[in-house]
C-alpha cells in the first residue's frame, strides 16, 4: 500500500507488518481465471481517484468483520478490541485504470 503520511506507513510496517511506502501511485491485481481455473486475465492496473470532495470526516465507534476466505483465512484471527474508528463521506469520480504490466503477454 503506498500512503502519503508517515505515521500511517510506521504504524503499518512495524506494528502490523503491512507493507507501507510512502508513495501515491494505487495499483490492483486483476486475476480472472478461465472455465477451467486456469488465469484467463492477469494484470497489474494503475488506478486514481478524482474529483475527491471530502463532505465530512470524524471519529466514532466502530467494528470489524473479518470474512471467510478460503485463500486468506483472515476470519480465523481473534479481533480483540477495536481502537478506534474514522469515518469520512466523500463524492469521488473513479475513472478507468491502466493496465501497467500483463502478466500472461
Amino acid at each position: 500500500m503506498y500512503l502519503d503520511d508517515h505515521p500511517p506507513i510506521a504504524g503499518g510496517r512495524e506494528l502490523w507488518g503491512f507493507p507501507k511506502v510512502l508513495g501515491e501511485p494505487t495499483f490492483l491485481l486483476k486475476i480472472i481465471p478461465h472455465v477451467d481455473g486456469s488465469p484467463r486475465i492477469c494484470e497489474l492496473v494503475r488506478y486514481t481517484l478524482e474529483a475527491v470532495t471530502v463532505k465530512g470526516a470524524w471519529t466514532g465507534p466502530g467494528a470489524l468483520e473479518l470474512c471467510h476466505h478460503a485463500l486468506a483465512p483472515v476470519a480465523e484471527l481473534p479481533v480483540r478490541e477495536v481502537l478506534s474508528a474514522t469515518h469520512i463521506l466523500a463524492d469521488l469520480t473513479l475513472p478507468l485504470g491502466a493496465v501497467v504490466h500483463d502478466y500472461l503477454a
